[in-house]
Parts: structure tokens; C-alpha cells; sequence
């Protein structure tokens, strides 16, 4: 039988598009990475604001903002504000015990999957939450914690294959 979590105290009252995170606190910083891209050059770069964004608001190149960390609620509202949006988004995004699901909105696509993987140490399966925003030539994925799931695709990125940037 499936294992439903009980709402936790602090959360009674609270609209459902609170930005609150529902998740194991961390202590860490969230980390922010962005990949400016076209067919001929890619710039990684680590930026510590939302403001930093606006530097990239009217590139004509595609934009991969990686955010590891859910757990810094100011940040995370001040990206809905800056990028437009939907606070019921980033509210599933904050809430990593969420079903996984595909939901429209006025300028973008959201999705939220499930990623399993083998942990050999602990001889155990990790289940983390992988939330992606798709906007205009904007792609922000969302992670609960730093992982190495995305290393091949940063690595096949920054390699000058032209198929693979334009795809």
C-alpha cells in the first residue's frame, strides 16, 4: 500500500502555492549554474543572484539555468517573479515528494519526474525528484541536491559538436 505523508504542523493553513520547501533541509548553499549555448560556442558560468539573469533575459542563444538546492525560499521567489513563473509551479518544484506530472502554462512547460539511482556504497536505490521549466530558449532543471546525473550531457555540451547543440 502506497505510504501517503501526513501534513506536517507547520504547514496547516498554508495555500498550496506557498513557496515553502517540503523537503530534508539542507545547509548548503544553492547552486546555480548557467549554460549559455548555440551551434558554435557554449559559456558555463556560476552565478550567486537572480539578478545575474538579467544579463541573459535577451540573448538570442538557448539558456540552461541548473539549480541545485530547493531549500532557499527567497531565492526561489524572486526567480518566479523575475522569469514569470507560476507560484503553483515552483510550489510542486519546492515539494519533492510530488507525483511526477506534465503541466502547461502561459509561456512554458512543466515537468516533474522521478530519478533512480543505484547507490553501490549503501547497496541501496536513491530516489530524487527532477523538476524542468521549459520557456522560450529558457530550460531550468531543479534538484533537490547536488548530483552527477547531468555530467554526460554538460560533457557532450561543451565538446564542439554542432548536431548537438541544435537539436
Amino acid at each position: 500500500m502506497p505510504h501517503t505523508p501526513l501534513k506536517r504542523q507547520e504547514d496547516i493553513g498554508l495555500s498550496p502555492y506557498e513557496l515553502k520547501f517540503r523537503g530534508r533541509h539542507r545547509s548548503q548553499d544553492v547552486q546555480m549554474t548557467v549554460f549559455e549555448f548555440d551551434a558554435e560556442d557554449v559559456q558555463e558560468t556560476t552565478i550567486q543572484s537572480v539578478e545575474a539573469l538579467q544579463s541573459y533575459k535577451d540573448s538570442k542563444k538557448l539558456i540552461w539555468l541548473n539549480i541545485d538546492g530547493l531549500h532557499n525560499e527567497k531565492l526561489m521567489q524572486e526567480l518566479a517573479d523575475h522569469l514569470h513563473i507560476p507560484a503553483d509551479i515552483l510550489s510542486d518544484v519546492m515539494e519533492p515528494a510530488t507525483r511526477p506530472q506534465v503541466e502547461e502554462f502561459d509561456n512554458g512547460l512543466f515537468v516533474s519526474i522521478k530519478m533512480m539511482q543505484f547507490n553501490e556504497g549503501l547497496h541501496q536505490v536513491s530516489i530524487d525528484n527532477l523538476s524542468i521549466v521549459m520557456m522560450h530558449n529558457l530550460l531550468i532543471t531543479f534538484q533537490e541536491e547536488k548530483c552527477n546525473q547531468f555530467n554526460p550531457v554538460k560533457e557532450r555540451l561543451k565538446k564542439h559538436t554542432r548536431r548537438f547543440r541544435t537539436l
